[in-house]
């Protein structure tokens, strides 16, 4: 069985984020295992998207006060995208905004392991995602995106990051029905309004004339630093193959120094 949890030292619980959960959730777990007392405060050091799994830093006792310190380390991320696919949260996660599995302007087999490490090298400002917790006036990006919100004039907040190493680990295929299956999935688990009913539908629709296509599916690996958005960087790879692209899977594999 995979070791879901160690103590680093009294007040620094490292925890391995199930695909799903929320941090908010792994708190909970962790009271329920009485590993945090219960009326005993806690925190977590950055987020992990409900689609996303992996090492989450959680701060209890004094190391609450230096959640900035934990939440500020670099992060590794293992990620795969599959291009042709763009949705409203950049992943599985959300409704389907277009299909183009044919009209890649830079094909996909030829957008190798060089066009993307130059991409990363150039980072300069990405959008956060329009389904993501960065607060604009006060008011979370997800909650105005679910709620369309629309500011006049309004222009999306950007995050700087910065790439410190770069690996692609594999190009696969993965066909409708898989995607279809993990979408399923998703929203079974995942607990809270997250559109999940017309999530479903979204994509049966957007897929059903493309029940027997196979998509390209490229992962990588990355050290970035702190506030990246990893499904922003896909969605801008699929802008530049002016195809779209949509991450299938994210697993953050160290914060800082912590991991399993």
């Amino acid at each position: 069985m995979k070791l879901r949890y160690k103590i680093e030292d009294e007040d620094v619980i490292v925890v391995w984020k199930n695909w799903g959960e929320t941090p908010l959730e792994v708190i909970s777990w962790l009271r329920n295992e009485g590993i945090i007392n219960s009326g005993e405060k806690a925190t977590y050091a950055g987020r992990l998207d409900p689609a996303a799994e992996g090492v989450t830093i959680i701060l209890k006792g004094e190391a609450r006060f230096k959640k900035e310190d934990f939440t500020n380390l670099p992060k590794t991320y293992q990620f795969s995208y599959i291009s042709g696919i763009s949705t409203d949260t950049y992943d599985l996660l959300g409704l389907v905004t277009t299909v183009n599995p044919k009209e890649c302007g830079q094909p996909v087999d030829n957008y190798d392991d060089k066009h993307v490490e130059n991409f990363l090298k150039s980072l300069e400002n990405l959008d956060y995602p329009p389904f993501s917790s960065k607060p604009v006036n006060s008011v979370p990006l997800w909650l105005q995106a679910r709620n369309q919100i629309f500011v006049e004039n309004y222009t999306a907040p950007t995050t700087i990051s910065e790439i410190y190493s770069f690996k692609t680990l594999n190009t696969a295929e993965v066909n409708s029905e898989e995607i279809l299956k993990k979408v399923d999935k998703i929203t079974n688990i995942v607990n809270g309004e997250f559109r999940q009913s017309e999530i479903k539908q979204s994509w049966n629709r957007a897929l059903s004339e493309y029940n027997k296509h196979t998509w390209i599916m490229k992962s990588i690996e990355i050290e970035c630093s702190s506030g990246t958005y990893v499904r922003g960087i896909v969605n801008e790879i699929g802008r530049r193959i002016s195809c779209g692209a949509v991450t299938y899977s994210i697993t953050r594999t160290k914060v800082g120094k912590f991991h399993f």
